[in-house]
């Protein structure tokens, strides 16, 4: 008889099979979301219960006992942290003179040689620079004297390039010093 049904009838007829299955769904959903709440409430109240201490002199004299330990440990973690403070202190950032070498470079020159080391700071530091003409020469004097990083420039020496193929026609030498005190 129910192949019989017109079309739209069998169709409405399944729509409300689906419908009470999704509703049986969604209450047997609601009952076990309710569940896990209770369970979880019933938990979070009752766990501090079980695992208190019942004996508050006990608990005393531990905390007392160790409050002493944990100031010791304090007392340590604070010298531990002014030793490594005091060795950042003396860090050298290489990165920031690298590029405070770079902006003291003006445009049409370029750096061909660099070697840093703990030895360099304070003491004179060889720089080969490779310019375009030797007329940059006073601005590269002009940049590197106005940087607080950067003392005692003394040119070495221009020269010709060798390599006629390269379009950096000279070669700067300057002498300079780097002040570790303005690395930090």
């Amino acid at each position: 008889m129910i192949n019989l049904l017109p079309y739209d009838i069998k169709k409405q007829m399944r729509a409300a099979r689906m419908n009470t299955i999704l509703i049986r769904y969604i209450i047997l959903s609601g009952f076990a979301v309710a569940f896990l709440i209770l369970a979880c409430a019933t938990t979070y109240f009752f766990i501090p219960i079980i695992f208190s201490v019942n004996n508050n002199t006990n608990s005393n004299k531990t905390l007392s006992s160790s409050n002493v330990t944990i100031q010791s440990q304090a007392n340590a973690i604070v010298s531990n942290l002014s030793t490594a403070n005091s060795i950042l202190n003396q860090q050298v950032m290489y990165s920031t003179i690298l590029t405070n070498i770079a902006s003291a470079l003006p445009t049409g020159t370029m750096l061909e040689s660099l070697s840093l080391s703990d030895a360099s700071f304070g003491n004179p530091v060889n720089l080969k620079i490779l310019a375009i003409s030797s007329n940059l020469e006073p601005t590269i004097k002009q940049n590197f004297s106005s940087q607080n990083l950067f003392s005692d420039y003394k040119l070495q020496s221009v020269t010709d390039n060798g390599s006629s193929s390269s379009k950096y026609k000279k070669i700067i030498n300057i002498n300079i010093a780097i002040n570790k005190g303005a690395t930090q």
